[in-house]
This record gives structure tokens, C-alpha cells and sequence, in this order.
């Protein structure tokens, strides 16, 4: 299984360096397959996961975050749920379900569906895969 991200391309910004007085390199993450620089790191932290026996990962997400475990989770054949509020938009919560993860509106604020994703983790012996508070996240984002 290949990992779930692109290695971005450097592309020079003229117009920054010029603004700045040094040379100025963008990083463009939107070519990664979800379009989002999430999958960087949040991808590195599913496969540790995987390779640690992870069977079934959880995610609380308002939107990139829970695509990017589904996306990684779908690649790496284990089982995800993603726990949005509410108010996510129907548009991103059927791009999250057609990486085959099985999204749940719960509350109306992001807190609400992290308080209940982590529940859900901990009764189901699922790894929970913070959207950004999560030292796996942060390694993965060097790759």
C-alpha cells in the first residue's frame, strides 16, 4: 500500500519574493489526492495506526480532516468513522462517505462531535486520530 499523500512540488512565488526581499517558495498542497494538505500528516498518523493493528479508526471533523482518514483508511482497508457537527454541509459529508467511511452528525460545533468521537474510540477499541493535536499528525506532515 503506497502512502495516502503526493510529495507537493516547490513552485517560486515572484510576486512573495518580491513583496519580501527573499526567495519565496510555495508548497502546493492542494495537488495532494484530496485536495487539502491533511492528508500529509493524517495519513502518516492512519498508517501508524495500521501498522500498529488498528482495525478501525474515528475522527471528529468539520470537514478535511475526517476526508483525509477516510481517504487513508479506505487505501489502507480498515474500517473509519467520522464524527461531523451538524452544520457540515451535506456536499462534504457525501465526499467523506464515497471514501467509504461512515459519517455521523452529532451536535452543532466541532467540541460536540470530538466529545463524541472519542466516547465512541474508546468503547469501540478504535484509534482516535486527532484532526491537529496529535504528535502522529505533526511527524507526518515532514514527509
Amino acid at each position: 500500500m503506497g502512502p495516502s499523500h503526493v510529495v507537493a512540488p516547490p513552485w517560486e512565488s515572484l510576486s512573495l519574493t518580491d513583496a519580501m526581499g527573499v526567495l519565496v517558495y510555495l508548497k502546493i498542497e492542494a495537488l495532494q489526492p484530496i485536495g487539502s494538505f491533511k492528508a500529509t500528516g493524517i495519513g502518516a498518523a492512519c498508517r501508524v495506526s495500521w501498522e500498529a493493528g488498528a482495525s478501525r479508526l474515528v475522527c471528529a471533523s468539520g470537514g478535511n480532516a475526517g476526508y483525509a482518514v477516510a481517504y487513508a483508511g479506505r487505501r489502507l482497508g480498515i474500517r473509519v468513522n467520522v464524527i461531523v457537527p451538524q452544520t457540515t454541509p451535506a456536499w462534504f459529508q457525501d465526499l467523506i462517505r464515497r471514501e467509504e467511511a461512515t459519517v455521523v452528525g452529532y451536535g452543532n460545533r466541532w467540541d460536540d462531535a470530538h466529545i463524541y468521537a472519542t466516547q465512541l474510540a474508546e468503547q469501540g477499541s478504535a484509534v482516535y486520530i486527532h484532526p491537529f493535536d496529535d504528535p502522529r499528525v505533526g511527524r507526518g506532515t515532514s514527509l
